[in-house]
């Protein structure tokens, strides 16, 4: 078996995470598309443009803020995991 960060570097190990069989995922999603359907009918195709800018902005930020997590977690695991081995 292979060490994990060995794994790691080869990008072996993913982030991925399955939400689908998640209740409280599947009706937040849900009240999420239904609220979106709802403003889509109101706006105009200007307005309709506008939107999907801000939404494409803003999966971005979500983005860029799931790798400052990670990286957070990452860094904080390793703080733990020195602790541990540190003699006192």
């Amino acid at each position: 078996m292979r060490g994990i960060l060995e794994q790691l570097f080869n990008g072996d190990l993913t982030m991925e995470r399955s939400y689908n069989q998640n209740l409280e995922y599947k009706q937040a999603l849900s009240a999420m598309v239904a609220i979106r359907e709802k403003l889509l009918s109101t706006l105009n195709s200007e307005q309709k443009i506008v939107f999907q800018q801000f939404l494409d902005a803003q999966i971005n930020v979500s983005h860029l803020d799931s790798i400052e997590d990670c990286v957070y977690g990452f860094k904080l695991g390793s703080i733990m995991i020195a602790e541990v081995f540190m003699v006192k």
